[in-house]
């Protein structure tokens, strides 16, 4: 029993830890009918929440914690703040809300409060939240005075307050955030004093606030304030100071005012901010950078330009940036990082950010894969595409490094004083080839392409055709091919290739993806006129493994050799030669692998490989081995001749029967009947000789469904049926599988489909 109470109190404990919820209704239906009655009865960490009504009190927060926050509707806010208000004739010296007694942590959230001289009063080192609420009518808006106040005044509509929407005193730091302020005296007062001598200085901090049409957006008086992100539209005077001050004014849109400033010269720090349409300008003494304002001022990086805002006359400050026009004033802020805008992009000028990305497009030098690199532009910045993506001047920050750049059917190279081929436009959806002789990069500022971009492919393109992957997540390359594959034949990456075998998609020698920026070259069997890459599941980028034990040099484009290996001689590494000279090489990982294979014209005659044991014997050199063509079923022990030359070439080091001699048909074969199927399948099948055989389905992303036959079997014909499920003896979904015959010697696979 009392371990029973000890389980009940610590399963409880969590609940009591985080407070009780009370309900404030007038018509006496909750815990509640007053607001004050509920705060004089809760204790820190509870909760009160009032219903919509009109509540003639005045309220006090007595040092509690507590959040207070009116009924919110399932979807929206607008109509309980408006309809939940409190409203009270406070004096001078109180306010219709009061936190005086050092609240740290209490929040009130979402009311209407109106009709005092003070609408809602923070004192004594407190720093409650005050957030969502309309606060109106009032003498003051919000009051903030008392050693050390710091409230977070948040996401609240401050209008029409007879004085000011906001004052703050002397010892006081306000944070004032996201605010709309409007139609008041004074938009926010800050007013320290002088104390025996000593200044009392208030610091407010003011951050992405809208000013509009008060008379005086700031009031200063010994005071130093930090603003930041705001837009003051439509004051007439932006600033108005007496005695000392000293303001930071960052990524501010000031349009349309009557007058900056006006009040004694002052300490006034203006940057990435944007004041246009002043009657009257702002004084030169102030220092001034990165700003775009209407005259000439000495600051760096000041200018004088249409900041080409989107259309201020229905308030719509952002800053425009489209395939016509892009506004001056986006990545021309202070280039110190830490200005940075929230998407981590230089700063812009003005309240409004575009946001936007960067990317550094990086080149290795001829000491890393000869300099070249397989990419596409995924970032671009889309405006004046005729002009800005072109070769020239898009690549002129690496003209001196560029040897030579290929895009599908062009060529670009600059040699002083003029760029071959700058004229051609770049565009993400392309794939371009690089080789540059020295390290280098450079950044792009713009948009990704957007994932639903269509594109065409043609079966036709002689040199395949050469695409980028601008998605921006990685993903197997199955996945990002998605149901395209059935008219895709071959797809080349600058370090892997793949091929149909008989028409069915091989599993993958390893995890291959595709990365932003990425670019392959895709070869169709039919055009494609609405090719989009497609989505299935985010992964970890795969990095094919680079030789140690061989050295090559890369080309523009390779021949990839697909080689089948001796699970009895496995080596660590394979290396294809030609008269000699290393042409390409690959890190072994499984029975199966490949190579990319870096072989011009008339480099040879005859292709040799070197299987190297990373030390746990010598290397061997292999001048003949079993040549294959998957797609005719004829094998040779023989050598490849390079002068009959292919797209490429399929390669065996299994061990062949002793009475096997020139050129042979492989006797191997394999039907299913029927095709398509549902719910089972019959696969038929000739093994020539005895031996171990495996029948194993596969899905189209190359995963293991089902092992259907794994043994050994004697010559003859069989028949297995498959019943439509995997391994776990789940039914399998509808879609396009193929099975894998598998003997020492050969393999066939051959594509199969449920239909339910």
């Amino acid at each position: 029993m009392k371990k029973a109470i000890i389980l009940l109190i610590i399963i409880a404990l969590p609940i009591i830890l985080l407070g009780t919820t009370y309900t404030v209704i007038q018509n006496g239906t909750g815990d509640f009918i007053t607001i004050q009655d509920a705060i004089d009865y809760v204790v820190d960490d509870d909760k009160i929440i009032v219903y919509e009504g009109t509540y003639n009190e005045q309220i006090y927060f007595l040092g509690k914690n507590i959040v207070v926050e009116s009924r919110y509707p399932t979807t929206g806010n607008e109509w309980y703040i408006d309809n939940t208000i409190i409203s009270y004739q406070s004096n001078p010296y109180l306010g219709v809300v009061n936190f005086s007694d050092g609240e740290q942590n209490a929040v009130i959230d979402g009311f209407t409060i109106q009709d005092g001289f003070i609408g809602l009063q923070v004192n004594a080192q407190g720093s409650p939240t005050i957030q969502n609420c309309k606060i109106q009518n009032n003498d003051h808006g919000i009051f903030v005075r008392g050693s050390s106040a710091s409230p977070d005044i948040c996401n609240n509509q401050i209008f029409e307050n007879s004085i000011s929407g906001i004052s703050c005193y002397e010892y006081t730091y306000p944070n004032i955030v996201n605010n709309l302020i409007t139609i008041n005296n004074w938009g926010v007062s800050a007013q320290g004093i002088i104390d025996g001598g000593e200044e009392g200085l208030a610091y407010p901090t003011i951050v992405g606030n809208k000013f509009d049409n008060n008379y005086i957006g700031l009031k200063l008086q010994l005071a130093i304030a930090q603003t930041t992100g705001n837009l003051f539209i439509s004051h007439d005077y932006v600033i108005h100071t007496q005695d000392w001050i000293l303001i930071f004014i960052r990524n501010c849109t000031i349009y349309d005012n009557q007058q900056f400033y006006t009040g004694p010269l002052i300490n006034v720090n203006i940057t990435n901010s944007i004041i246009r349409n002043l009657v009257i300008p702002v004084p030169q003494e102030f220092q001034i950078s990165y700003s775009n304002l209407e005259g000439v001022y000495t600051g760096i990086g000041n200018i004088d330009e249409d900041p080409l805002f989107g259309n201020p006359g229905l308030g719509d400050f952002t800053l425009k940036w489209n395939e016509t026009e892009k506004s001056p004033c986006i990545d021309t802020g202070n280039p110190d990082p830490q200005y940075n805008d929230p998407d981590d992009t230089r700063a812009d000028m003005g309240a409004l950010y575009h946001p936007h990305e960067v990317k550094t497009y990086e080149f290795p030098d001829l000491n890393t894969n000869n300099g070249w690199k397989w990419l596409c532009f995924d970032i671009m910045d889309i405006t004046l595409p005729g002009e800005n993506n072109t070769v020239d001047p898009l690549l002129d920050p690496i003209r001196w490094d560029l040897i030579r750049g290929y895009g599908q059917s062009v060529e670009f190279y600059y040699e002083y004083p003029n760029w071959y081929g700058g004229d051609h436009e770049i565009t993400s959806p392309q794939g371009f080839k690089f080789q540059t002789e020295n390290e280098c990069e450079f950044d792009i500022s713009g948009f990704r392409c957007d994932p639903a971009t269509f594109f065409n492919l043609y079966a036709n393109a002689p040199d395949g055709n050469w695409i980028g992957y601008f998605l921006e997540e990685t993903q197997l390359v199955y996945d990002a091919f998605g149901d395209y594959l059935d008219n895709i034949y071959k797809i080349k990456a600058q370090t892997w290739g793949i091929e149909k075998v008989n028409g069915v998609w091989p599993p993958l020698v390893a995890a291959y993806t595709l990365s932003p920026g990425d670019m392959v070259v895709v070869y169709c069997e039919r055009d494609i006129s609405e090719f989009c890459w497609s989505f299935e599941e985010a992964r970890e980028e795969y990095i094919v493994p680079k030789s140690q034990d061989f050295t090559y040099t890369e080309e523009v484009d390779y021949i990839p050799i697909f080689i089948s290996l001796n699970p009895e001689d496995m080596p660590s590494e394979i290396g294809a030669y030609v008269e000699g000279e290393c042409k390409g090489a690959t890190v072994v990982q499984d029975t199966t692998t490949q190579i990319c294979a870096y072989i011009l014209e008339n480099q040879g005659e005859t292709l040799e490989f070197e299987f190297s044991y990373g030390g746990r014997g010598v290397n061997t050199r292999f001048n003949e081995y079993t040549v294959f063509d998957p797609e005719t079923g004829y094998r040779e022990t023989t050598t490849i001749n390079l002068r009959e030359k292919q797209k490429s070439y399929y390669v065996s080091f299994k061990p062949s029967d002793e009475n096997e001699t020139g050129n042979l048909p492989i006797l191997l074969s394999s039907s299913n009947y029927p095709n398509p199927f549902n719910p089972t399948t019959t696969i038929a099948y000739s093994l020539p000789n005895d031996g171990m055989i495996e029948l194993r389905v596969y899905n189209i992303k190359g995963q293991l469904v089902k092992t259907l036959v794994s043994g050994e079997q004697l010559a003859g014909s069989y028949e297995v049926v498959w019943n439509g499920k995997d391994n776990n003896d789940k039914s399998v979904s509808s879609g396009i599988y193929f099975y894998k015959l598998s003997t020492r010697d050969e393999t066939i696979m051959k594509k199969i489909l449920m239909l339910k």
